[in-house]
């Protein structure tokens, strides 16, 4: 966990929180500032983002890239690909890829990303953003709020949480 400042780093966990950040490898969330990379799974929140991979993530600002899937929730956003939004309230289903913007969610799959409300699933990956969070897998990040789970890698950015 690197907070403030730059970073950059090679491995399959990397999170950065304010300034800018470039990696490679399996995982990357990037909180503020703006960011670039490579692999499997890219999360921007705040700022402007653009890179190539499975999947892109970005909250806020404008975005364009290419891959399977892209989700852009505020400012403007344009992709191709084979994946689905859904904004605004419930959504559950079951599959590879799924965004729930807005409301609470609940399913099983590789990808889940929750945009306000609380969340819980099981799988490889899970993003919260707002609200409260708990789920069981080898990845957390939980911004806002406050976060329980267990897991081999677990990440709170603000509010107050235990793991």
């Amino acid at each position: 966990v690197q907070v403030g400042g730059g970073c950059s780093w090679d491995g399959w966990e990397g999170v950065q929180v304010g300034g800018g950040c470039s990696w490679d490898g399996w995982e990357g969330v990037q909180v503020g500032g703006g960011c670039s990379w490579d692999g499997w799974e890219g999360v921007q929140v705040g700022g402007g983002c653009s890179w190539d991979g499975w999947k892109g993530v970005q909250v806020g600002g404008g975005c364009s890239w290419d891959g399977w899937e892209g989700v852009q929730v505020g400012g403007g956003c344009s992709w191709d690909g084979w994946e689905g939004v859904q904004v605004g309230g419930g959504c559950s289903w079951d599959g590879w890829e799924g965004v729930q913007v807005g409301g609470g969610c609940s399913w099983d799959g590789w990808e889940g990303v929750q945009v306000g409300g609380g969340c819980s699933w099981d799988g490889w990956e899970g993003v919260q953003v707002g609200g409260g969070c708990s789920w069981d897998g080898w990845k957390g990040v939980q911004v806002g709020g406050g976060c329980s789970w267990d897991g081999w890698e677990g990440v709170q950015v603000g509010g107050g949480c235990s793991w």
